[in-house]
């Protein structure tokens, strides 16, 4: 059971609910917009007056809706019992009609009787017949529906290890990927390394020719 708060007019009523809670707050919604309603057309009325009004107006709509419930019930009951009746007399009917062809069979000559026997056996063996040969091709369709599932589990299962295959020769190719990018990425640090120490040298031998003695003459070490 849960709990709810249902607000009319102001006031908070705390309520429990079995099932259904938002219709009961719909349910005092629809309440306080009626109170309002009769509030605004009626403002020289109390508060007791106008509920009561209000009360008298639900209680008319519940008792209208009672007499069209219970019109309807009666006019479905009417129904009911007239296709009831319809159906007693129909019934009546057939039966007496299934007994007159009854005392018919009944009193046909003994060899007629043979002759339908006769023919009764050979619909049953002609249907005896017949379920064997759908049972037996039942069975075939069977027998070839679990070959071709097991056939088709068969190639799921080569198509699962193919594709195992190439994730792993895809992984191998990624690693051996990352292992070539890695090794080119120390070769451009050492390249660069390089270079900053040859950029040194040559600054050095700028300031070497910088040197230059009067005479001309340098001496490179």
């Amino acid at each position: 059971m849960e709990k709810i708060t249902v607000g009319i007019c102001g006031r908070n009523y705390h309520l429990r609910a079995d099932d259904s809670p938002d219709r009961i707050v719909n349910i005092g919604k629809s309440l306080e917009k009626m109170i309002n309603e009769y509030s605004d057309m009626l403002r020289n009325k109390s508060e007791a007056e106008i509920l009561t009004l209000v009360a008298l107006n639900v209680l008319d709509e519940t008792d209208k809706v009672k007499s069209e419930l219970a019109e309807q019930n009666g006019i479905l009951q009417n129904k009911l019992s007239k296709q009831e009746t319809d159906s007693k007399e129909t019934l009546n009917e057939n039966i007496t009609s299934a007994e007159s062809e009854l005392i018919q069979i009944a009193n046909v000559k003994d060899e007629e009787n043979e002759m339908l026997r006769i023919k009764l056996q050979e619909y049953e063996l002609a249907f005896e017949k017949m379920i064997d040969e759908r049972e037996a091709e039942i069975k075939k369709l069977s027998e070839s529906f679990n070959s071709a599932k097991e056939e088709l589990e068969h190639i799921a299962s080569v198509k699962e290890n193919d594709n195992a295959k190439l994730r792993n020769t895809l992984n191998s190719y990624e690693t051996t990927f990352d292992l070539y990018v890695k090794s080119k990425e120390e070769e451009l640090v050492s390249l660069h390394k390089k270079l900053e120490d040859a950029s040194i040298e040559i600054e050095d031998l700028h300031q070497r020719l910088a040197a230059v003695t009067d005479d001309g003459q340098l001496t490179i070490c």
